[in-house]
């Protein structure tokens, strides 16, 4: 058997000279007290963030300083910034060693990047999901705000950073209220109240807001029950939040079921008085007249009905029922099968874009969102008008072509035809779900 080389190259004396002190040191900007340097260790980038030189010497920024790094250090989740040490350095002083995260504010996303509904969403989870996490450690951030939250470059991840004016169940200093105006709750401006995990949900609702992610009831309804005035009709922390959100979510799935059963149930009823002659029978009025009764007992004159012994029935059970021949139920297939392929023709006009999406390969972002809208849009519009056309073009065009479907039970015409459309309805679905998860595979 011959050698194989199995070695990657050669290394140069740059990469083999790692430092174990910190190297590299390049100032990041920033407000307030504190200032942030970039710096490496070990072939890694580091955060180190300490105190600007006119507060190094005061003890409550000191202690401001240490509480952060014991509130952070107790933290391990891929959307909150990782703390690793707290050191003394001959360049910034008594800092914290933190993990570098190359990406912008979400300030600087916002307004920078014209970011889909999709990814918006996403960053609203990420948000939810790591405040449940730091909640459940008894923490409170204070000053949530869209300048303490970082957007990886890679992945478009959140970072939760800057725990500064945080505070925990275990912490007995500093306690004096704390945030920046725009999102603070209202309690965090009174002096006399504890500050709670609820007062952070509340400066997550003013960052929903900016997210605009669009008319999705869970979203809304979450920014709404977070965004209270009253902290007690707040959820009462992350986890609840979450808990909020999912229970949002299984209703509005009850109710898509709800809505698809009664749009066939009104399908059904719409087509059935449209198709079937009803038969009348006669009642006998109080006052001697005679009145035309269907499925329902009519009232002329505010009169009361008084018609002993009479029984109304459902008009299914009036009239003759028969099986749907096979070219009846072939008929109905096919109808369905060209209503629904209008969505087909319109897909096919983009099937070169979709296929290129589809095997992963990044393209012009904006024009795939416009070719997904265009497709939605189509789609949406089609199972508004599906009952319609089925009341107005095929149940005539039944009768027409066989005069005998009258006596048919309205109830298997209309079941044969939506048995297609209900095998139609969820491909098309799933094609638009496919393009709307390739299109978060990247970004551009």
């Amino acid at each position: 058997m011959e050698n194989s080389d199995s070695t990657s190259g050669e290394i140069t004396a740059a990469f083999v000279n790692v430092s174990d002190v910190f190297t590299q040191y390049s100032e990041i900007p920033s407000t307030g007290f504190n200032v942030l340097y970039k710096a490496q260790r070990y072939g890694k980038w580091f955060v180190l963030k300490g105190l600007k030189p006119e507060f190094r010497n005061s003890a409550v920024h000191l202690q401001l300083l240490t509480k952060e790094f014991e509130l952070g250090i107790r933290m391990s989740h891929p959307n909150i910034v990782q703390f690793f040490s707290k050191e003394t350095d001959p360049v910034v002083g008594e800092c914290i060693v933190m993990e570098y995260v190359d990406g912008v504010t979400l300030t600087e996303f916002l307004h920078k990047t014209t970011a889909l509904r999709y990814r918006h969403r996403k960053i609203a989870l990420q948000l939810l999901q790591a405040m449940a996490y730091y909640h459940g450690l008894q923490i409170v951030h204070r000053d949530l705000k869209p300048d303490n939250i970082l957007i990886s470059r890679n992945g478009n991840n959140v970072k939760i950073i800057d725990f500064g004016l945080g505070d925990s169940d275990s912490s007995a200093i500093l306690k004096q209220p704390a945030g920046s105006p725009k999102y603070m709750a209202p309690e965090q401006l009174k002096g006399d109240v504890k500050i709670d995990a609820r007062a952070d949900l509340y400066s997550y609702a003013q960052i929903l807001k900016q997210l605009c992610i669009g008319v999705d009831t869970q979203w809304l309804a979450l920014r709404r029950a977070c965004g209270q005035e009253d902290r007690n009709k707040r959820p009462a922390d992350g986890a609840a939040a979450l808990a909020f959100r999912s229970r949002r979510r299984e209703s509005n799935a009850v109710l898509c079921e709800l809505f698809l059963l009664s749009f066939i149930v009104f399908s059904i009823v719409i087509a059935f008085k449209h198709v079937m002659p009803v038969e009348p029978t006669q009642g006998q009025m109080d006052n001697g007249k005679t009145v035309v009764m269907h499925d329902t007992l009519y009232v002329q004159d505010t009169t009361t009905v008084n018609v002993p012994g009479t029984v109304v029935h459902d008009t299914v059970v009036q009239y003759k029922k028969a099986e749907l021949t096979a070219e009846m139920t072939a008929f109905l297939k096919r109808e369905s099968e060209i209503y629904w392929g209008t969505f087909d023709k319109e897909y096919q006009k983009y099937e070169t874009r979709i296929k290129r999406l589809l095997n992963g390969e990044a393209g012009d972002i904006q024009a795939d969102k416009k070719m997904y809208d265009a497709l939605l849009a189509v789609y949406s519009d089609m199972c508004a008008k599906s009952t319609p056309h089925f009341d107005k073009d095929v149940v005539p065009a039944l009768k027409k072509k066989y005069p005998d479907a009258q006596y048919v039970d309205m109830y298997d015409i209309t079941t044969a035809y939506h048995q297609v459309t209900n095998q139609m309805m969820p491909e098309i679905s799933q094609r638009l779900t496919d393009i709307y998860l390739a299109m978060g595979k990247y970004d551009k």
